[in-house]
């Protein structure tokens, strides 16, 4: 080959490989090994719950081939560390944020919202919502749907005649337990084949289980306790146990914990409503690379509802 033609495929080599380098470059935001950048900020992993969530968020995004930035807080009525962490993740600049919170009322978390949004950052919640101003999307149990269930298996179960709602004292009710409590009501609202009692626990540890055991000492045969929540089940499990009276009280709750998947095996729960939280982080990751990558685009907001199945006493679990 002559030194013209060596030149000439040498040059001809070069032009092609720019050309490929070009026309082969990633597009801003599609799904690539070094693709969305997404920040989640959650609960640590300080339960069986947030546990599955973060297992759901990670394997999701590995799927997804997204870069994940992980912000832990530690759960609790005081949202300070958890605006903060957020508050980080925005300075970072990511493309989406996966935010966890018990609810959104506080003003400064209102404020970090509302200046992702301004900014462009896709912001999706999980597990409980605010007002669509302040996310783009949510993913999340039907709390709604959960609370009808629950009262349609009381209104389903025989001879209830009264329902005792176990209540945590108000400030430490989350937005998702007042979703179920709201839709279980409504239920009675206009229907006296049930009565409807509330029992709030104000007390500490051994003060709330004299509480509740005063309360089902009191109480006839015909009686349900409906808990909305994790704590309470498990207080409620704990207290009939105790008083061995689980031939005797009905007890339908909401946890995903291991612990009251024993009670419910062993029949001292009726009917225990939970979710699978591994697909719910799952969800949540991948809407949030979705919105970023421009594949939901023109749709409404969306909101993603995982369904909450009930467990019946005696029955195991996958």
């Amino acid at each position: 080959m002559s030194l013209r033609e060596k030149v000439f495929v040498a040059i001809s080599m070069a032009v092609f490989c720019i050309f490929a380098v070009f026309f082969m470059k990633p597009s801003k935001g599609k799904t690539q090994t070094s693709g969305v950048r997404i920040a989640a900020i959650m609960p640590d992993v300080t339960n069986s719950f947030w546990a599955g969530v973060w297992n759901g968020v990670d394997n999701g995004a590995a799927s997804a081939n997204v870069r994940l930035s992980r912000y832990r807080y530690a759960t609790g009525k005081d949202t300070r560390e958890m605006n903060e962490k957020l508050e980080t993740a925005l300075l970072s600049k990511p493309e989406g944020i996966l935010l966890c919170a018990n609810q959104y009322t506080e003003p400064r978390t209102r404020e970090l919202l509302a200046q992702a949004m301004e900014t462009g950052i896709v912001v999706v919640l999980c597990d409980t919502d605010t007002e669509e101003k302040l996310r783009d999307a949510y993913v999340g149990a039907d709390n709604e749907k959960a609370g009808h269930d629950c009262a349609g298996y009381l209104l389903n179960h025989g001879e209830i005649r009264t329902a005792v709602i176990i209540k945590s004292s108000e400030e430490r009710i989350s937005g998702a337990t007042r979703q179920r409590e709201q839709a279980f009501l409504e239920h009675f609202a206009d229907d006296s084949q049930i009565q409807i009692e509330k029992l709030v626990l104000t007390g500490e540890g051994n003060d709330n289980f004299q509480i509740l055991e005063e309360k089902l000492l009191s109480l006839g045969e015909e009686t349900a306790l409906v808990c909305f929540n994790s704590s309470t089940t498990i207080l409620a499990a704990q207290t009939i146990e105790r008083l061995k009276m689980a031939d005797k009280v009905t007890v339908v709750g909401f946890s995903e914990t291991e612990e009251a998947f024993s009670y419910t095996q062993e029949g001292v729960i009726d009917a225990l409503f939970t979710q699978d939280n591994e697909e719910l982080g799952w969800k949540s990751v991948e809407l949030v690379e979705e919105l970023v990558s421009g594949k939901t685009e023109g749709k409404t907001k969306p909101v993603i509802y995982i369904d909450m199945i009930p467990v019946l006493g005696g029955e195991g679990h996958a």
